[in-house]
């Protein structure tokens, strides 16, 4: 589901940026041709780069470079608008575009969308000229064996909206995202930011961002802010890092929230006594940490939650009855913690329930006869100690 979730919000906002640049290929005129000077900047782009599996057939000197695969162009100009070779089959080495990025780009003078991710170059940096694309507003880099300092450049970009770097490189410092006011989505995913300290307050200056994804980033501290700007983030992900704080509380105000993944770091307790105003709230996950209290009252408040993950922490106390307020659940995981009492007969009201995960646990008596009315479980693990009339102590089930 985190998968999903995050595929459909990229292509979202992929489908929107590219809906926002004004062209149209089913009704475009069929005298139109893309002009002479941008068709020689892709075929200089085309000579310097590695193409195995032969993705770039199509692209053939008689023919109009807007029939090119991966190439889109204005209706009504023919200037090339988009470029979108990203590697279909994504980690697939023999269908990877590698090798140079050639300058020969820049003559793109109108190039808004530019999509080269899943691709293998070999360890090369990110070619500085990129931040000269004036134009861009599409940016996805990620995932194409890229290496080295991500280059300040990309800062001049001042109309970009879509930024994805997800990979192995670094950064000196994150002050060049200023210069990126518009951005709505930025993935950095993998880059090692610990050069960085500032990063929060980078970020919080940037107030149209809509997802932020810093997994991954060798993060260890997480400051507090007392003013958010970013109040419109919908997507947070913040997960395998070396957090080893308490949960800012700040991240409770963010109203906008859809999904939030804080695992695998080493957040402890307590948590923050928060009245959260994130009613939009349908993915939480905080496995993996250090959390060692019970489950505070106000995360039983999140009604449209529909995937809660908080297995392998130390979590305390029984399970609420107020479980039942979470009325939208289709996957809840809490195993490995050290959850005692019985399981309430208010888990019946999780009608949409799929996955339930409680094992491992220190969870006493049998399951409540109502989860047999459950009619969307299909998978159910669970370990309940104690067993009385006549049940098997240590007794693991797994239904599907």
């Amino acid at each position: 589901m985190k998968t999903s979730l995050h595929m459909v919000a990229i292509l979202l906002l992929a489908f929107l940026t590219i809906a926002a640049i004004d062209f149209g290929i089913c009704n475009g005129s069929h005298d139109v041709v893309c002009p002479q000077r941008e068709k020689q900047a892709l075929s200089s782009f085309k000579q310097d780069l590695k193409d195995p599996s032969d993705r770039l057939s199509s692209w053939k000197v008689d023919e109009d470079c807007c029939k090119w695969a991966g190439v889109v162009c204005d209706n009504l100009t023919g200037h090339v608008l988009v470029l979108h070779l990203r590697n279909p089959p994504y980690y697939y080495p023999d269908s990877s575009l590698g090798g140079e990025i050639n300058p020969f780009l820049l003559n793109l003078k109108h190039l808004n969308y530019l999509d080269l991710s899943g691709n293998d170059f070999q360890g090369i940096s990110i070619p500085s000229f990129i931040g000269s694309l004036a134009t861009l507003q599409y940016l996805n880099l990620s995932d194409a064996r890229f290496e080295g300092t991500i280059p300040h450049q990309l800062g001049n970009l001042s109309g970009l909206r879509f930024l994805s770097l997800k990979g192995g490189m670094h950064v000196e410092n994150l002050q060049w995202l200023l210069g990126l006011s518009h951005l709505e989505h930025l993935d950095l995913g993998g880059v090692n930011l610990t050069s960085e300290h500032n990063w929060l307050q980078v970020i919080n200056n940037l107030p149209s961002l809509v997802e932020l994804h810093l997994s991954d980033c060798q993060l260890d501290h997480i400051p507090q802010l007392t003013g958010v700007n970013f109040t419109s983030l919908a997507i947070l992900d913040l997960s395998k890092n070396d957090f080893r704080s308490l949960i800012p509380r700040w991240i409770f105000s963010l109203s906008s929230l859809v999904f939030l993944d804080l695992g695998s770091n080493m957040f402890h307790c307590p948590f923050p006594m928060v009245q959260s105003n994130m009613t939009l709230l349908r993915y939480l996950d905080l496995s993996w940490n250090d959390l060692n209290c019970t489950v505070p009252s106000w995360l039983y408040s999140f009604s449209r939650l529909e995937f809660l993950d908080l297995h392998f922490n130390h979590l305390q106390g029984e399970i609420s009855n107020k479980i039942g307020n979470l009325s939208c659940l289709i996957s809840l995981k809490i195993s490995h913690n050290n959850l005692g009492g019985r399981l309430p007969n208010a888990i019946a009201n999780l009608a949409s329930l799929n996955t339930l995960d409680l094992s491992v646990n220190g969870l006493v008596g049998r399951l409540p006869n109502a989860i047999g009315n459950l009619a969307s479980l299909d998978t159910l693990t669970y370990q309940v100690m104690n067993l009385r009339d006549g049940c098997r102590a240590g007794w693991e089930g797994f239904v599907t």
